[in-house]
């Protein structure tokens, strides 16, 4: 692997002060930075400095507990860059590696022909070599947001322009760590594939050809691939792993990205697996475009937790970039740790403590549905009894574990309007009774219902009950029902 020398010899550095002590100034100063060319003139020589110093008179509110948020090992935790990032106080205090969101995209850059627009690139690229941390060029070769004037070319035109790109950027951010070189192969790629070999013999010629071109200009840099809908999916993996294979025969790829969206549903065991797979290739695997879209505060920190401990405690992740964090500057809406209000969402308080120390970083538990009547029915969450004796709990249900089970269930509003009950549960194999009261295991029967017998993993049993006015804590015993699963039961109405 070719690697950026000075980088390297930095990044200690930034390992043991963290973001904060580089904030601060104790880690010693960065890179200078790259030089500017002439928008207007894409062939002109360096000629300006690019400002490192990123200075805005607008204030921001602050996340006011937010700590340092130190890698562990060699393990860097990054996130994007924007414009907003100028006037967001506690980018420094968690993050320490910084990719820019779109301002690298060919399209954003000279999205009229020769037009060249570098502004908020040259404020990522600054803000990084300032700072001190280790950046990531996103991304030179991708099907999205790229010159719509292209499309007007012919081939032989069309690589012209490709490689004028290649030559603008190498020649102005002469210290690039990482470059996402292709972006999206398997699922984006762009309509200028013929002009750098179309699929060719391998059936990936024009990967290869923007990876010797990349080789070429970015010599110091460790180039890396990078695609979504991998580590979820495990036939894409191994399409991956094909094309990952061709650039390592020919010494192109110095790493592995793997976009993080959409994996709010995908099975742990499988995300594990496939990131083991792309290890054995032996390169460092990146995990880029990190976020989790799920709108309820819990589950999201859960879903959080779940992913990012996966990737963080893998022993081939370098590195893992967030893909935003704050609301409303974040692409995919509910993915956000830091509301509009600056307060954070239990998947911040967790990860600031899971990468301080490690351990004793819980996720609350949500709080039981209230057990009060919802249009004439009382719903109990069996897996959120007070109590359990006889019983196990699983994820959205209750396995009976011996021939006598009580569950407790406190604090239970039920009105005169409450005359029937519903249970829902696996099969029973034998008799099994299920007995309702209140005020305790042997206080008032309001219901005894007998269990539907035949086979089944989702059955429902009805029956009645007396109804009863007040507030109480009601029991529920089931006799007779070893390995019978109940989710719940509701009180209800006609």
């Amino acid at each position: 692997m070719t690697q950026n020398g000075d980088f390297w010899r930095r990044w200690p550095q930034v390992l043991a002060c963290g973001a904060l002590a580089v904030l601060l100034g104790s880690c010693g100063s960065g890179a200078d930075p790259a030089e500017a060319v002439d928008a207007e003139s894409p062939d002109s020589a360096p000629v300006t400095p690019v400002d490192a110093a990123v200075t805005t008179d607008v204030e921001r509110p602050t996340v006011a507990s937010i700590g340092s948020l130190d890698p562990v090992g060699d393990t860097y935790l990054g996130n994007i860059y924007s414009d907003a990032v100028s006037t967001d106080p506690d980018w420094l205090s968690l993050w320490n590696q910084v990719t820019a969101e779109n301002a690298g995209k060919w399209g954003e850059v000279e999205f009229p022909k020769d037009s060249m627009n570098w502004d908020t690139l040259d404020a990522s690229y600054a803000f990084a070599k300032e700072n001190g941390l280790p950046y990531k060029f996103h991304t030179l070769v991708w099907g999205q947001q790229q010159p719509p004037w292209m499309d007007d070319l012919t081939a032989p035109e069309q690589l012209a322009e490709i490689e004028e790109w290649y030559d603008l950027v190498a020649e102005r951010y002469p210290d690039l760590d990482e470059i996402d070189v292709v972006n999206e192969p398997l699922h984006h790629p762009p309509t200028y594939t013929e002009a750098l070999g179309g699929a060719g013999e391998t059936g990936w010629d024009w990967v290869i050809t923007s990876y010797e071109m990349a080789r070429e200009r970015f010599p110091d840099a460790v180039l890396l691939i990078n695609d979504f809908n991998i580590v979820g999916d495990t036939g894409a993996t191994s399409q991956y792993l094909e094309l990952v294979d061709l650039l390592v025969e020919r010494d192109l790829l110095d790493g592995i990205g793997i976009q993080a969206h959409f994996l709010e549903t995908a099975p742990l065991e499988r995300v594990e697996a496939n990131l083991d797979r792309l290890a054995e290739r032996q390169l460092p695997i990146f995990v880029s475009e990190l976020d989790v879209d799920v709108a309820d505060d819990l589950e999201h920190g859960k879903r959080f937790a779940e992913l990012f401990t996966v990737f963080w405690e893998h022993p081939s992740v370098d590195g893992v970039t967030l893909w935003g964090y704050r609301e409303g500057l974040i692409w995919r809406p509910d993915a956000f740790l830091v509301s509009r209000a600056v307060e954070e969402r239990p998947a911040l308080t967790w990860l600031r403590c899971y990468v301080a120390a490690q351990s004793d970083c819980l996720i609350p538990e949500p709080p039981p549905p209230p057990r009060i009547p919802d249009r004439g029915r009382v719903r109990l969450h069996v897996e959120t009894a007070d109590s359990a004796i006889g019983a196990e709990a699983g994820t959205e249900a209750v396995v009976i574990a011996s021939d006598r089970a009580e569950l407790r269930f406190d604090d239970v509003t039920l009105t005169p309007l409450q005359e029937f009950v519903t249970i829902h549960h696996s099969g029973a194999g034998s008799e099994v009774t299920v007995t309702i009261t209140t005020g305790g295991p042997d206080g008032e029967e309001i219901a005894s219902v007998t269990l539907d017998q035949k086979d089944g993993d989702r059955l429902r049993t009805e029956g009645t009950m007396t109804p009863v006015d007040g507030e109480f804590t009601v029991w529920v015993i089931v006799d007779g029902g070893v390995g019978v699963e109940i989710e719940h039961i509701d009180l209800r109405s006609r």
